[in-house]
């Protein structure tokens, strides 16, 4: 009798490596609380939209004193973020509504080091195709906010990219499910 993999877990043949041309940055829209938190966003995506998992690939938020990057849908698998340009991007939502107010820098740093820069470096992907979902075609959004200025926050993940091998940095990207710094870092 063939085994049945639990909901949301993706069996490993079905693994298939995808080209990542484009990473889309949201925003939440939501105020950074308890009330609206990366295990709210993955519960809502997967009992509310029926998603087998979290539509997007990574989400940063601030919790307790540290801004936290966890690591969501695989990247490997297409998200589920901005409707007809999943195949080939990926997603990170940036916790917060910043249609109301600037994201802190410090939740933009750790998006940029901890989680963008690495796939940027990883997948090729160009700091100009580092784009805003308002800027994903047939968006009719201002996700991330009128607040979020991607032109500053894609000169901030360069800032991040490697110049050469001799610049990595090991701590840029993370493997687990959750990194975090504290505030002033």
């Amino acid at each position: 009798m063939p085994i049945t993999p639990p909901v949301g877990i993706v069996p490993i043949e079905d693994f298939v490596l995808r080209r990542i041309d484009w990473i889309v940055v949201h925003h939440s829209a939501g105020r950074d609380t308890t009330l609206e938190n990366f295990s709210q966003i993955w519960t809502s995506h997967v009992r509310d939209n029926d998603y087998f998992d979290i539509g997007y690939h990574a989400v940063v938020e601030l919790v307790g004193g540290a801004f936290l990057a966890h690591f969501g849908r695989p990247d490997h698998v297409p998200g589920a973020h901005v409707r007809g340009f999943n195949e080939n991007s990926l997603g990170i939502c940036i916790v917060g509504n910043y249609s109301r107010g600037a994201p802190p820098p410090g939740l933009l740093q750790v998006a940029a080091r901890r989680v963008v820069a690495p796939w940027a470096v990883q997948y090729s992907v160009p700091i100009d195709h580092i784009i805003g979902h308002r800027d994903a075609p047939n968006a009719h959004t201002e996700c991330p906010g009128t607040f979020f200025d991607m032109d500053n926050f894609r000169e901030l993940v360069s800032h991040y990219i490697p110049q050469s091998e001799a610049e990595h940095d090991p701590d840029a990207g993370t493997t687990g499910n959750l990194s975090a710094t504290p505030l002033g870092k």
